[in-house]
């Protein structure tokens, strides 16, 4: 649900690309203030749905790594 997705949160490094981005897209006149709440929330909706999708590893290969 939206609830527990906005509760999660992001590494610095996800802050720092949002604030990045959001600034770039001010900067082109294509974002407006209060983009980087919808940037974040689309990442952490993606990243959630990704991690739904990985399949765990069941090969006895994956010790080699």
């Amino acid at each position: 649900t939206d609830a527990n997705v906005k509760n999660e949160s992001l590494s610095s490094v996800q802050q720092l690309g949002i604030t990045m981005t959001v600034r770039y897209g001010k900067f082109l006149n294509l974002l407006k203030d209060g983009a980087e709440n919808d940037l974040a929330l689309v990442l952490k909706h993606c990243e959630r749905f990704l991690k739904q999708q990985q399949a765990p590893v069941k090969s006895s290969l994956h010790i080699l790594f």
